[in-house]
């Protein structure tokens, strides 16, 4: 089976501003990290040219000012000191989701219900774009980007100092939920708290506390009505408000003692970013520790999903496509992301492709195989590889599983399992390593610790 949406899609690369510019004006529409031209979701924003921004070099960041091909799991390190940001990134997709898609595509896109535009026009940040209408690349508060009537490609942008803030949002239920109501806080250095309101308007918008939008103002759809989600607002920007303001005491003493680092972010971060580059001739990829020629000639909507089971890795299993259900989940260059929405044309040489099959050889992935195994925590089977694929890459960097449940379940973010929800999976997992898959009570005592990086907070959120 191939999925046939996208066909006659012509990717470009150019090498430079010029040639982008002038892809703009040929209508082509810029590719941030591919998930949202892979997504039957996104395909009818999407004309019959792409522009692949991966050779401009917008991959790094410095002091605060961050390119805009960096995926949003990277910019989650640069976010310290700017709590609003990274709890709406916190709450964007899921991990694979976020290890896909950037920064710019996620600015570009200007969705109304995002959740990272919201945060960052709270704390002032800054948006470096190329306008195809005059040719130049301007430097705009990011609500602006609302207001730009041509076409425009997003080439970095400069998060602001580091201040107090916070992130709200009311979700539905669905997979990856999209807010229904979203709201950032951030007090700024004047004193001044900054509110801006999303989900609930057509646009993000910086708003007065003490005088919202009215219903008549909002969205009124099958999701929500204008009136639910006028109450909604209220009560999250009051809640926004009262977290900051209670936080402003705490905040003042923390300062005093604090090491007098600058507020502007974690200091220089240029490491290139992972995968995807454009592939250049004679590319060779590693599939399973085979190698394989990188694909030519591929559409621009094939995806890496199909591309490996059309060449017998069957254990990638394909089923939402949207990357929403994990069940397709590789490890790409060591990150476990969904292969539904990796665009096969932009694999790079040396880039490496590990499947369940490979995972489920060696050590880690046999003590999880084992583990679920003896719990009988597996039903259909369909969910399984793209849950072993992740747990065998969270052993590669951690050494071991979780400890508990909240911790695997956290890791297993963006896995979907239709029979028992992963229940049974997350009791079996806690604390499971390749070391230690004789000795089961070791990894259940009930004084048994784990060393695993922790997670950041997660953004507080509500469900209808």
């Amino acid at each position: 089976m191939q999925d046939r949406r996208g066909d006659g899609v012509e990717l470009l690369r150019p090498a430079d501003l010029e040639a982008l510019l002038d892809a703009l004006r040929r209508g082509a529409v810029p590719l941030g990290g591919g998930a949202g031209l892979m997504s039957a979701a996104f395909a009818d924003a999407w004309g019959r040219t792409a522009v692949d921004l991966g050779g401009l070099g917008l991959d790094g960041a410095v002091d605060g000012r961050v390119g805009a091909m960096v995926r949003l799991s990277r910019l989650a390190a640069l976010c310290e000191g700017r709590p609003a940001i990274a709890q709406a990134l916190a709450a964007t997709g899921h991990p694979g989701v976020r290890r896909l898609i950037t920064l710019g595509g996620v600015l570009g896109a200007r969705s109304p219900r995002a959740d990272l535009p919201v945060a960052l026009a709270a704390a002032g940040a800054t948006v470096s774009v190329l306008d195809a209408a005059d040719g130049t690349v301007r430097e705009l508060p990011a609500l602006d980007l609302w207001d730009l009537p041509g076409p425009f490609a997003v080439l970095a942008v400069d998060l602001g100092p580091g201040m107090p803030g916070v992130y709200r949002r009311f979700t539905g239920h669905q997979a990856i939920a999209p807010s229904l109501v979203s709201v950032a806080a951030v007090r700024r250095p004047d004193g001044r708290v900054a509110v801006c309101v999303g989900a609930a308007l057509a646009r993000p918008r910086l708003v007065d506390p003490d005088e919202l939008p009215g219903p008549d103002e909002l969205l009124d759809d099958g999701e929500a009505s204008a009136g639910y989600r006028h109450r909604i607002m209220r009560l999250l920007v009051a809640e926004a408000c009262e977290a900051l303001a209670s936080d402003q005491a705490d905040q003042a003493d923390r300062a005093d003692r604090a090491d007098p680092a600058p507020l502007d972010g974690p200091g220089r971060c240029d490491t290139p970013s992972p995968p995807l580059a454009a592939a250049p001739a004679e590319a060779t990829v590693l599939v399973d520790g085979g190698a394989q020629p990188a694909p030519d000639g591929a559409r621009p909507t094939d995806s890496l999903a199909w591309w490996l089971r059309d060449r017998g890795h069957l254990a990638v299993k394909v089923g939402c496509e949207e990357g929403t259900c994990g069940a397709c989940t590789v490890s790409l260059n060591g990150e476990p992301v969904p292969a539904c929405l990796v665009p096969v044309a932009r694999l790079a040489d040396g880039d490496r492709v590990d499947t369940a099959a490979a995972v489920a050889g060696r050590p880690g992935g046999r003590a999880v195989i084992g583990a679920l195994a003896e719990a009988a925590a597996v039903q259909c089977g369909f969910c399984t590889p793209g849950v072993l694929v992740s747990c065998g890459s969270w052993m590669d960097r951690h050494g071991a599983l979780p400890a508990d449940e909240e911790g695997i379940r956290g890791m297993l973010a963006g896995h979907l399992c239709r029979c028992g929800g992963l229940a049974a999976a997350a009791r079996a997992l806690c604390g499971v390593c390749p070391g230690a898959a004789s000795d089961a009570t070791s990894d259940t005592a009930p004084d048994a610790t784990s060393d695993t990086a922790s997670t950041p907070e997660c953004v507080r959120e509500v469900t209808v």
